[in-house]
C-alpha cells in the first residue's frame, strides 16, 4: 500500500507510521494454473517484506494517512511438487537473471463491506513491472495484521511464454491468492530515537 509518504512533519515534527514485518514462517503464496490436462498449483513460503498503516479509533486502517506495502518473493521458492515442472517454470521465468518477485501497492480504496479493501499493486516479475488491481480482506489481531489477497496476470504481460512440458499446455492467466501474517514492529524508547 502506498499512498502519502511514510514520513511526514505534523505540528509536533517527523510522526513514524507504525511498522509491520511479514513473518515468512506463518505467510503463504498460492498460484493456480489453467492447465489444459489438468489443474496445477504453485506454493511457496518465501515471502518477505513490510507494511507501514496507522489505524482509527476502530482498529481500520487509515487510508488518508500514509500507507505503504512491499513484498518480495525468491522464484526459487515456488514449487508444485513436480520437479520437471518446477524446472521448466523457473526457466520461463529466467530465476538466475530475475531472481525475485515483488509486488507493491500504489493505491487501496475504502471498503464497501468491513475489512475488505480494492488495491492497485505494482507487480515486477521477469524484468517487467505492471500494474493489476487486487481485492483483499485485512483483520487488525493483538499482534498484528493478518491479510488475504486475491489477483490475476497474464504472463504474456511480462514476457513470458506460458510454460509447456510434453502434452501439458499452461495459460497465459494465473490466479494469484496471498496469506500475510505481518507482526508490529516495536518502537525503541523515544530517548533512542531523538539521541538524548
Amino acid at each position: 500500500m502506498l499512498g502519502r509518504t511514510a514520513l511526514e512533519s505534523g505540528p509536533a515534527g517527523p510522526s513514524l507510521v507504525p511498522r509491520y514485518r511479514v513473518d515468512t514462517r506463518r505467510s503463504s503464496i498460492g498460484v493456480d494454473l489453467s492447465v489444459n490436462l489438468h489443474p496445477s498449483h504453485l506454493t511457496s513460503n518465501g515471502l518477505r517484506g513490510t507494511l507501514k498503516c496507522e489505524l482509527n479509533r476502530q482498529r481500520q486502517p487509515r487510508l488518508d494517512a500514509p500507507y505503504s506495502a512491499d513484498l518480495t518473493m525468491p522464484v526459487a521458492s515456488l514449487s508444485s511438487g513436480n520437479p520437471l515442472q518446477d524446472v521448466e517454470m523457473r526457466r520461463r521465468l529466467d530465476a538466475g537473471e530475475y531472481p525475485d518477485i515483488s509486488a507493491r501497492v500504489t493505491r487501496a480504496a475504502k471498503p464497501r463491506t468491513a475489512g475488505t479493501y480494492q488495491a492497485t499493486v505494482r507487480f515486477t516479475l521477469h524484468g517487467r513491472t505492471r500494474s493489476t488491481r487486487s481485492v483483499a480482506t485485512l483483520t487488525v489481531e493483538e499482534r498484528g495484521l493478518v491479510i488475504d489477497a486475491e489477483t490475476t496476470i497474464n504472463m504474456k504481460d511480462f514476457g513470458i511464454d506460458p510454460p509447456r512440458l510434453f502434452m501439458l499446455r499452461v495459460e497465459p492467466e494465473v490466479k494469484v491468492g496471498v496469506h500475510i501474517v505481518a507482526d508490529e514492529e516495536r518502537r525503541p524508547p523515544r530517548s533512542l530515537t531523538s539521541g538524548r
